[in-house]
């Protein structure tokens, strides 16, 4: 039929439209191999037009081993950009329209590209103990998200307490300091990680 469409003749040869018009009014027509069949399109993505412009994105950069994907850019490191694409694959897998990773949780206009990024000038750390919690706790507020003015906040506020500090005093401080509570609660997660590893 596809033929007999391309060259014209089809119009002129009423025994095929006579098959084409018996084959539609049966539903057969797939079947008679006078019409292509039809294949359905994969179910459609639950992701929003954001995410999903994300991960288009994420994956034209994935052919390119000198893109931002494999090598990070100004604003975020390569384990960064990797760990948003599979966000968004999570997301899209679980049926969500949105991902949760840290760009699209409230990740702070701060935030640097590297955990190295952070600024600890003027902080209180005297000792290699200290600044070796400092360093983990980096590695967690990169993948939280956390900016500079938000993890400096943090520390600053951590290493002037005394020792037998809370979960609830830390949740109060926070909260009265503006954090969402998705901030909060990644940053007990993060404590709750340290103090496992200890």
């Amino acid at each position: 039929m596809r033929d007999a469409m391309r060259d014209g003749s089809y119009w002129s040869d009423q025994s095929l439209q006579d098959r084409v018009r018996a084959s539609l009014a049966t539903g057969s027509e797939q079947a008679a191999g006078l019409v292509p069949a039809i294949v359905p399109a994969g179910a459609p993505s639950s992701l929003s037009s954001a995410a999903a412009a994300d991960k288009q994105q994420l994956e034209a950069w994935m052919a390119d081993k000198s893109s931002p994907y494999w090598r990070g850019d100004d604003n975020m490191s390569a384990e960064a950009i990797q760990g948003l694409y599979r966000d968004i694959l999570e997301a899209e897998a679980r049926g969500e329209d949105t991902p949760t990773g840290a760009s699209y949780r409230g990740a702070d206009a701060d935030t640097p590209s590297k955990r190295t990024g952070y600024n600890y000038e003027g902080l209180a750390i005297h000792d290699g103990a200290t600044r070796d919690l400092v360093d983990e706790f980096a590695s967690h507020a990169i993948d939280a998200g956390f900016g500079n003015e938000r993890v400096r906040d943090v520390l600053h506020w951590a290493l002037s307490q005394p020792a037998g500090v809370t979960e609830r005093q830390f949740r109060s401080w926070a909260l009265q300091r503006g954090w969402s509570s998705t901030h909060v609660r990644y940053a007990l997660e993060a404590y709750r990680d340290m103090k496992k590893r200890r």
